[in-house]
């Protein structure tokens, strides 16, 4: 069975992008944007910082709330905001992705949570920006 990935993106174009590239790595993807999300299961949600006043307590409830959510799903919060590389991990993003990001380190960093049980991963920051 593919893994299920929820991919949060209010911008329609990276939205596309995220969408068809992880289609062509074998995942079951499901897209939103930031409107009502789907009532299922997921292994993975990748999400941009909601569009609401980037502040870390809004970004933090954010990911509070996916995690309540969707019960052991990690989360890849995607975000070129300073705040986010300020706060780190406390924001309870499994791991934070610098935007521009280069889409083969989205995927190494999607199948390396997707390898790490649910109970035992930590925060992960990873920074990158595209080549």
């Amino acid at each position: 069975m593919a893994d299920a990935i929820l991919v949060v993106e209010d911008d329609e174009d990276v939205r596309d992008v995220l969408v068809e590239t992880l289609l062509s790595e074998g995942h079951d993807v499901t897209a939103s944007d930031f409107g009502p999300l789907p009532d299922r299961a997921f292994d993975v949600v990748v999400t941009d910082v909601p569009t609401w006043p980037y502040e870390s307590d809004e970004t933090r409830r954010w990911i509070r709330y996916l995690h309540q959510r969707y019960a052991g799903v990690r989360i890849i919060l995607c975000t070129a905001q300073r705040f986010v590389h300020r706060e780190g991990d406390r924001l309870g993003a499994d791991l934070i992705l610098d935007q521009p990001f280069d889409l083969d380190d989205l995927f190494a960093r999607v199948a390396d949570l997707l390898r790490l049980p649910a109970a035992t991963r930590k925060p992960v920051l990873f920074a990158t920006g595209a080549q």
